[in-house]
Protein backbone atom coordinates (compact mmCIF):
# COMPACT_ATOMS: atom_id res chain seq x y z
CA UNK A 1 0.00 0.00 0.00
CA UNK A 2 1.11 3.12 -0.82
CA UNK A 3 1.55 5.97 1.75
CA UNK A 4 -1.35 8.07 -0.19
CA UNK A 5 -3.76 5.23 -0.07
CA UNK A 6 -2.68 4.28 3.68
CA UNK A 7 -3.88 7.92 4.50
CA UNK A 8 -6.83 7.87 2.68
CA UNK A 9 -8.22 4.75 4.45
CA UNK A 10 -7.31 6.50 7.30
CA UNK A 11 -9.29 9.23 6.43
CA UNK A 12 -12.24 6.99 5.89
CA UNK A 13 -11.45 5.03 9.16
CA UNK A 14 -12.20 8.40 11.10
CA UNK A 15 -15.26 9.04 9.42
CA UNK A 16 -17.06 5.77 9.72
CA UNK A 17 -15.24 2.21 10.39
CA UNK A 18 -17.92 0.78 7.35
CA UNK A 19 -16.31 2.78 5.02
CA UNK A 20 -12.87 0.27 5.31
CA UNK A 21 -15.12 -2.79 6.09
CA UNK A 22 -14.90 -4.75 2.93
CA UNK A 23 -11.02 -4.41 2.87
CA UNK A 24 -11.03 -5.84 6.08
CA UNK A 25 -13.09 -8.32 5.36
CA UNK A 26 -11.25 -9.50 1.99
CA UNK A 27 -7.37 -8.85 3.80
CA UNK A 28 -6.65 -6.70 1.11
CA UNK A 29 -2.81 -5.42 1.20
CA UNK A 30 -2.55 -3.70 4.59
CA UNK A 31 -5.58 -4.91 5.52
CA UNK A 32 -4.69 -8.37 6.69
CA UNK A 33 -5.97 -9.57 10.24
CA UNK A 34 -8.08 -6.52 10.83
CA UNK A 35 -11.60 -8.03 11.30
CA UNK A 36 -11.28 -9.15 14.75
CA UNK A 37 -10.96 -5.30 15.81
CA UNK A 38 -14.37 -4.58 14.47
CA UNK A 39 -17.03 -4.46 17.85
CA UNK A 40 -18.63 -7.85 18.33
CA UNK A 41 -22.26 -6.13 17.05
CA UNK A 42 -20.95 -5.03 13.55
CA UNK A 43 -23.56 -5.26 11.20
CA UNK A 44 -22.37 -3.18 8.00
CA UNK A 45 -26.48 -3.55 6.83
CA UNK A 46 -27.40 -1.08 9.13
CA UNK A 47 -25.84 2.12 10.16
CA UNK A 48 -24.10 2.44 13.60
CA UNK A 49 -23.71 6.14 14.66
CA UNK A 50 -22.00 5.64 17.90
CA UNK A 51 -19.44 3.76 16.34
CA UNK A 52 -18.30 7.27 14.21
CA UNK A 53 -17.66 10.20 16.44
CA UNK A 54 -18.52 12.42 13.45
CA UNK A 55 -21.23 10.87 12.29
CA UNK A 56 -22.47 11.23 15.67
CA UNK A 57 -22.33 14.89 15.33
CA UNK A 58 -23.66 15.01 12.46
CA UNK A 59 -26.73 13.17 13.89
CA UNK A 60 -26.96 15.89 15.93
CA UNK A 61 -26.82 18.51 14.08
CA UNK A 62 -29.20 17.42 11.62
CA UNK A 63 -31.39 16.92 14.19
CA UNK A 64 -30.55 20.14 15.93
CA UNK A 65 -31.60 22.50 12.66
CA UNK A 66 -34.50 19.80 11.83
CA UNK A 67 -36.31 20.34 15.18
CA UNK A 68 -35.59 23.90 15.81
CA UNK A 69 -35.22 25.86 12.01
CA UNK A 70 -36.99 25.31 8.59
CA UNK A 71 -33.55 25.66 7.22
CA UNK A 72 -31.81 23.37 4.37
CA UNK A 73 -28.50 21.95 4.97
CA UNK A 74 -26.22 20.58 2.16
CA UNK A 75 -23.72 17.60 3.11
CA UNK A 76 -20.15 17.55 1.06
CA UNK A 77 -18.05 14.68 1.19
CA UNK A 78 -15.00 13.69 -0.93
CA UNK A 79 -16.40 9.97 -1.42
CA UNK A 80 -19.21 8.23 -2.93
CA UNK A 81 -18.64 5.80 -0.43
CA UNK A 82 -19.63 8.29 2.75
CA UNK A 83 -22.29 9.87 0.40
CA UNK A 84 -24.20 6.30 0.92
CA UNK A 85 -23.91 6.43 4.40
CA UNK A 86 -25.81 9.59 4.64
CA UNK A 87 -28.17 8.44 2.45
CA UNK A 88 -28.59 5.74 5.21
CA UNK A 89 -28.79 8.20 8.06
CA UNK A 90 -31.34 10.13 5.86
CA UNK A 91 -33.26 7.29 5.50
CA UNK A 92 -33.10 5.98 9.04
CA UNK A 93 -34.24 9.52 10.16
CA UNK A 94 -36.59 10.15 7.57
CA UNK A 95 -35.31 13.10 6.33
CA UNK A 96 -36.01 14.20 2.53
CA UNK A 97 -32.79 14.01 0.67
CA UNK A 98 -31.90 14.38 -2.80
CA UNK A 99 -28.37 13.03 -3.86
CA UNK A 100 -25.95 14.72 -6.76
CA UNK A 101 -22.69 12.56 -7.41
CA UNK A 102 -20.12 12.29 -10.31
CA UNK A 103 -22.97 9.22 -11.93
CA UNK A 104 -25.33 11.70 -12.52
CA UNK A 105 -26.13 13.81 -15.79
CA UNK A 106 -25.87 17.35 -16.33
CA UNK A 107 -29.83 17.98 -17.43
CA UNK A 108 -30.51 15.94 -14.20
CA UNK A 109 -28.02 17.74 -12.01
CA UNK A 110 -30.38 20.75 -13.21
CA UNK A 111 -33.31 19.33 -12.21
CA UNK A 112 -32.16 18.57 -8.52
CA UNK A 113 -30.70 21.65 -8.04
CA UNK A 114 -33.94 23.82 -8.97
CA UNK A 115 -35.90 21.26 -6.78
CA UNK A 116 -33.90 21.51 -3.90
CA UNK A 117 -33.84 25.65 -4.13
CA UNK A 118 -37.55 25.79 -4.27
CA UNK A 119 -38.79 27.23 -1.48
CA UNK A 120 -42.16 24.91 -1.46
CA UNK A 121 -39.62 21.81 -1.69
CA UNK A 122 -39.77 19.36 1.43
CA UNK A 123 -36.35 18.01 0.37
CA UNK A 124 -34.27 18.81 3.74
CA UNK A 125 -30.75 17.23 2.75
CA UNK A 126 -28.12 18.01 -0.19
CA UNK A 127 -26.17 14.94 -0.34
CA UNK A 128 -22.91 16.49 -2.51
CA UNK A 129 -19.63 14.92 -3.88
CA UNK A 130 -17.16 17.78 -3.51
CA UNK A 131 -15.93 16.65 -7.20
CA UNK A 132 -19.69 16.45 -9.08
CA UNK A 133 -20.41 20.23 -7.47
CA UNK A 134 -17.85 21.76 -5.39
CA UNK A 135 -18.04 24.80 -8.41
CA UNK A 136 -20.20 26.63 -9.94
CA UNK A 137 -23.57 25.04 -8.29
CA UNK A 138 -25.86 27.51 -6.51
CA UNK A 139 -27.56 25.95 -3.77
CA UNK A 140 -29.48 28.64 -2.23
CA UNK A 141 -32.23 26.33 -0.88
CA UNK A 142 -29.85 25.96 2.13
CA UNK A 143 -28.10 28.22 4.50
CA UNK A 144 -26.27 25.36 6.19
CA UNK A 145 -23.62 23.37 4.89
CA UNK A 146 -21.23 20.35 6.29
CA UNK A 147 -17.57 19.40 5.56
CA UNK A 148 -17.84 16.00 6.06
CA UNK A 149 -13.69 14.83 5.41
CA UNK A 150 -11.25 17.87 4.00
CA UNK A 151 -9.56 17.62 0.51
CA UNK A 152 -6.21 17.60 0.56
CA UNK A 153 -6.21 21.23 -1.24
CA UNK A 154 -8.25 23.90 0.82
CA UNK A 155 -8.92 25.95 -2.16
CA UNK A 156 -11.45 22.99 -3.28
CA UNK A 157 -13.02 23.11 0.26
CA UNK A 158 -13.22 26.82 -0.17
CA UNK A 159 -15.47 26.38 -3.47
CA UNK A 160 -17.82 23.52 -2.23
CA UNK A 161 -18.20 25.60 0.79
CA UNK A 162 -19.17 28.60 -1.31
CA UNK A 163 -22.44 26.54 -2.49
CA UNK A 164 -24.60 27.96 -0.14
CA UNK A 165 -23.29 31.12 0.21
CA UNK A 166 -24.33 33.47 -3.16
CA UNK A 167 -25.85 35.90 -4.53
CA UNK A 168 -29.42 35.31 -4.03
CA UNK A 169 -29.24 33.84 -0.48
CA UNK A 170 -31.16 35.99 2.11
CA UNK A 171 -30.72 34.07 4.60
CA UNK A 172 -27.26 33.63 7.27
CA UNK A 173 -24.92 30.48 6.22
CA UNK A 174 -23.71 28.52 8.65
CA UNK A 175 -20.64 26.12 7.37
CA UNK A 176 -19.62 23.17 9.63
CA UNK A 177 -16.63 21.49 9.26
CA UNK A 178 -16.04 18.23 11.11
CA UNK A 179 -12.70 16.74 11.82
CA UNK A 180 -10.97 14.35 13.85
CA UNK A 181 -8.04 14.21 15.62
CA UNK A 182 -6.24 11.79 18.08
CA UNK A 183 -5.64 12.52 21.54
CA UNK A 184 -3.26 10.56 23.44
CA UNK A 185 -5.19 8.74 26.09
CA UNK A 186 -3.00 10.56 29.05
CA UNK A 187 -3.51 13.63 27.69
CA UNK A 188 -7.49 13.05 28.47
CA UNK A 189 -6.81 11.49 31.98
CA UNK A 190 -4.77 14.24 32.42
CA UNK A 191 -7.08 17.03 31.70
CA UNK A 192 -9.90 15.34 33.58
CA UNK A 193 -8.11 15.63 36.82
Amino acid sequence: MTALAAITNLKKLCSHPELIYDKCQSGVDGFEDTLPLFPVNFDPRKLQTELSGKLCVLDCILAMVKSTTNDKIVLISNYTQTLDLFEKLCRMRTYPCVRLDGSMSIKKRAKIVERFNDPASSDFVFLLSSKAGGCGLNLIGANRLVMFDPDWNPANDDQAMARVWRDGQKKPCFIYRLLSVRVPLQNIVKNVR
